[in-house]
């Protein structure tokens, strides 16, 4: 092994001086899909740090290191050249080198881009992502899949606050995996062995709140038959984790401010009863500015936000996506996943490097929730995948085609993130990733729900409020009475189809 590469067994940056700064490697694609995600160390006292078929060497953590080993990969090195704070990556003969979609024989990378990490095409086939910074030791560590520094940060944030009693609030855009988040925080805490009961705040209407929340006892009014503990009864001497906590209407925010404060419920009908569980919320809206209009209570946001874990969006951890787009084709797979290990160097593998690099490439509005459902659209084209090419959400070849691939700018006021879809096909998958809920769908965005809900009308995209008796009844017929069913085959949000039921039921 040269004595200038390291795997992630080696000694860790922290060891050596502050001022020295690594380059990271990690495969993006490759064709042995099972070693997506292996990464490689340039350091920075290396001579003539360079990257070829023969090296440097990757591995996961326990694994054997060893090289890309790709016929496909050149000889001819492609050399890191340091100076200071810049690199620059120069082609190892006559074709140029295609970095982050542009050919060049020589690309120079100053400190911003190498924190955020450069797209290198070594070949049809092996692609590369190089970033200043340290390799990540467990990649699906806490339950949480991806290498990137980013991810890395949510898993020792987790670490620090997890085992503590307090409130911890969880902040990130829609589709991030909050929950999955707030999983692991329960995962290490020290009530891990009780229950983790989540709830959606945003489906919990103020007339009905105080039974949902606390319970109610029997008889307590018309209907209730029986006893009901509410979701702070479930959730006793375990986690209660409240999404979308910024939907919650600002009179359950009172209910719920007391409770925490107190730290006593009273079921409706019922006695006090002190609580013994521990509160995690999550929300991707503006708390602040909703506190200062008069929509969020102040007090209740302090309490819960003590702590805070903030989760970066997926187009922040671009070295995140293969691996959890893997992640999520082996669920969808199921036994047939097999096939995503059957690639070698004389065969194409299931999943191109063309799929691969348009997933990295494209902005994720809807972030990993939008990334588990291209993963399902990947499994159901199957062996017709090399015809199908990529889907459709994120066929941006004309695009960006010699674009810079890096993580875009934020879009102004009411405009629409630029990814390279159509129009049609962004608006589908954000609604789609925020479960139909157009609010949501539209921060995403970055539009407002007037201007999303004039799109839609604009590209034929119906809400739940648009459907008739008789499509309801053909929904009913395909699908039973089960909601979620119907919902899917009419292509709008399950809560929303709920409530059109009731209004055509009640006529």
């Amino acid at each position: 092994m040269n004595d200038h590469s390291r795997t992630l067994d080696g000694d860790s940056a922290a060891e050596r001086p502050r001022a020295v700064v690594d380059l990271v490697l990690t495969v993006l694609a490759h064709p042995e899909l099972r070693r997506v995600g292996e990464q490689a160390v340039l350091e920075q006292d290396a001579p003539e740090p360079s990257i070829h078929r023969k090296f440097p060497l990757f591995s996961r953590a326990g694994e054997q290191p060893r090289p890309l080993e790709s016929r496909h990969v050149s000889r001819q090195p492609v050399l890191v050249l340091r100076d200071g704070a810049r690199v620059t990556l120069r082609a190892g003969g006559e074709r140029p080198l295609v970095v982050d979609g542009r050919p060049a024989g020589e690309h120079a990378l100053d400190a911003a881009r190498l924190h955020g990490g450069v797209v290198i095409e070594l070949s049809r086939r092996v692609v590369v992502l190089l970033r200043a910074g340290e390799a990540c030791a467990a990649p699906d560590g806490l339950g949480l899949v991806g290498v990137s520094p980013g991810l890395q940060a949510v898993r020792e944030a987790i670490g620090r606050v997890g085992p503590s009693e307090h409130p911890v609030l969880l902040r990130g855009e829609t589709g991030v995996g909050k929950e999955r988040v707030a999983a692991a925080l329960h995962q290490v805490s020290r009530r891990a062995r009780g229950p983790f009961v989540a709830v959606n705040c945003a489906a919990i209407p103020a007339t009905t709140a105080p039974s949902q929340l606390f319970g109610h006892a029997r008889g307590a009014f018309t209907g209730s038959v029986g006893a009901h503990a509410g979701y702070f009864g479930e959730a006793e001497g375990g986690t209660l984790f409240l999404d979308e906590i910024g939907e919650m209407p600002v009179e359950v925010q009172s209910m719920l401010l007391r409770a925490l404060e107190t730290g006593e419920a009273q079921p409706v009908g019922g006695t006090v009863r002190k609580l013994d569980l521990r509160v995690l919320s999550a929300t991707d809206a503006p708390l602040e500015r909703l506190a200062s209009e008069g929509q969020f209570r102040s007090a209740l946001m302090h309490r819960l936000g003590a702590l805070r874990v903030d989760i970066p969006p997926l187009r922040a951890r671009r070295e995140d996506v293969p691996l959890q787009l893997l992640h999520f084709l082996r669920d969808e797979l199921g036994p047939a996943a097999a096939l995503l290990d059957a690639g070698d160097d004389e065969r194409d593998p299931w999943l191109g490097a063309d799929v691969i690099l348009a997933c990295v490439r494209h902005a994720w509005p809807g972030n990993t929730r939008e990334l588990r459902a291209v993963a399902r659209w990947i499994a159901l084209h199957g062996a017709d995948l090399p015809r199908a090419g990529v889907p459709p959400v994120l066929d941006t070849a004309s695009a960006t085609a010699g674009a810079d691939t890096r993580a875009p700018p934020e879009p102004a006021a009411d405009e629409a993130p630029r990814t390279g879809v159509s129009d049609a096909a962004q608006f589908r998958s954000a609604l789609e990733a925020a479960d139909h809920r157009v609010e949501v769908a539209a921060r995403a965005l970055g539009l407002s729900r007037n201007t999303l809900r004039a799109r839609m009308r604009e590209h034929g995209i119906r809400r739940a409020a648009d459907i008739e008796a008789a499509e309801l009844d053909e929904a009913r017929a395909y699908a039973g009475d089960n909601v979620a069913a119907m919902a899917a085959h009419l292509g709008v949000g399950e809560h929303a189809l709920r409530i059109r039921i009731g209004q055509i039921e009640r006529g």
